[in-house]
């Protein structure tokens, strides 16, 4: 048993490969469910039921297996995310309404029903799409409000040096605590939506900052930030190699 759980948190720690791998079969699946449910729905609507039952019987295998897979893809990346949010947890009730209400109204011909099982799966995308939204704009705004170091280095004076050097690690604290700790975690180590150890990276400091800015797999890309917020991010992550 105790094995058994170090091999699923073995597995649920996974790559950033493999994070990126589940992601595009999670949104193949998931757009392939939706496009079966909308074919099925119009035969339903046009009063084909006779092409849905034959189409429900021949595809039956095929669907579920396209299910099984966005609801294990879907609950493997949930369980690796650092981003969970009131958006997410309605976004999966929808999903899990819509399947028994559409075996339900496909089996049975009930075109409301049908119609309400498209419309909870949109609904869901919706609710992952406006979550990236509002994420984007409250990030943005958290980082606008980080207050920036205020002395400026003069090499001629090491005590002045040495506090500002201070403060622009805690400005990078602060700056990582906003945008990047739910996935890197504190240490840099943790891991969630696929996240690169940072104590292990052997990145250089310019293709640090071009994957800030520009993102990489996964991972969103942070073009609002300036450069000497990348600069700040960037010396403090690189403590966590000492």
């Amino acid at each position: 048993m105790v094995l058994a759980n170090k091999n699923i948190f073995y597995f649920c720690s996974m790559s950033a490969e493999w994070y990126h791998i589940l992601s595009k079969i999670h949104w193949i699946s998931v757009l392939t469910f939706l496009l079966v449910y909308i074919y099925k729905l119009i035969l339903l609507v046009t009063n084909k039921t006779g092409n849905l039952d034959s189409f429900s019987k021949k595809f039956r295998i095929p669907e579920s297996i396209i299910s099984l897979l966005f609801l294990v893809t879907g609950i493997i990346l949930l369980t690796n995310t650092g981003n969970t949010s009131n958006f997410l947890w309605i976004k999966i009730i929808l999903v899990f309404a819509s399947i028994p209400i559409g075996i339900i109204a496909f089996k049975k011909h009930n075109k409301i029903m049908g119609i309400l099982c498209v419309l909870l799966i949109v609904a869901s995308y919706g609710m992952a799409e406006a979550n990236k939204s509002i994420s984007k704009k409250q990030l943005r705004a958290t980082l606008q409000n980080v207050p920036a170091p205020k002395i400026e280095t003069n090499t001629k004076d090491s005590t002045q040096t040495e506090q500002y050097q201070k403060q622009m690690l805690e400005y990078g604290k602060q700056l990582y605590t906003a945008a990047c700790v739910n996935c890197h975690g504190e240490n840099g180590d943790l891991g969630k939506s696929g996240a690169k150890n940072l104590k292990t990276t052997m990145l250089n400091e310019q293709e640090k900052s071009m994957i800030i800015k520009k993102g990489k797999g996964v991972m969103p890309s942070y073009s609002s930030l300036s450069d000497a917020q990348v600069q700040a991010i960037i010396q403090y992550i690189d403590t966590f190699k000492k």
